[in-house]
């Protein structure tokens, strides 16, 4: 590989990355305003790749990639 094609797969997978992040936070805040009992589950959700080390994130964003 040469470093045109690492910084290539790199900015790939950081617009998807951040492209998936931005569509699910929208979604997930209407769902949250329409339906309130479900609050503490979306909480549950959103903050769980926090408690996730951001490698194995990472992994798992270039395996879902290729």
């Amino acid at each position: 590989m040469d470093i045109t094609s690492i910084i290539f797969v790199t900015l790939k997978i950081s617009v998807l990355s951040t492209i998936i992040s931005f569509i699910t936070s929208i979604f997930l805040s209407v769902f949250v305003l329409r339906y309130k009992k479900f609050t503490f589950l979306i909480d549950v959700i959103t903050t769980l790749p926090l408690a996730l080390p951001p490698v194995i994130t990472g992994y798992f964003i270039i395996y879902i990639t290729n």
